[in-house]
């Protein structure tokens, strides 16, 4: 299918992005969960909930980086301090 399936946003707190999440009127799906694959390193995490409106939103973090193979189709945008 065609669309949007998800938003994922990079988060640099995720406790604290649950919090205001759920204070703006968002659904939790469950708590945070340790990331898998290449992106699992320590304090990594994401989060999936549904916003009022319905969407799938995808909160993450990765201060620990993600480990992509040499050879990755393309990498991941990640924010700078």
């Amino acid at each position: 299918d065609m669309g949007l399936t998800h938003l994922g946003l990079y988060v640099d707190d995720i406790d604290a992005a649950c919090t205001a999440f759920t204070a703006a009127g968002g659904t939790l799906l469950k708590g945070p969960h340790p990331l898998a694959n290449q992106e699992d390193a320590e304090g990594n995490a994401g989060v999936y909930g549904h916003a009022p409106w319905g969407t799938l939103i995808e909160l993450l973090t990765y201060p620990s980086g993600i480990d992509l193979p040499g050879d990755a189709p393309a990498t991941r945008w990640t924010p700078r301090p």
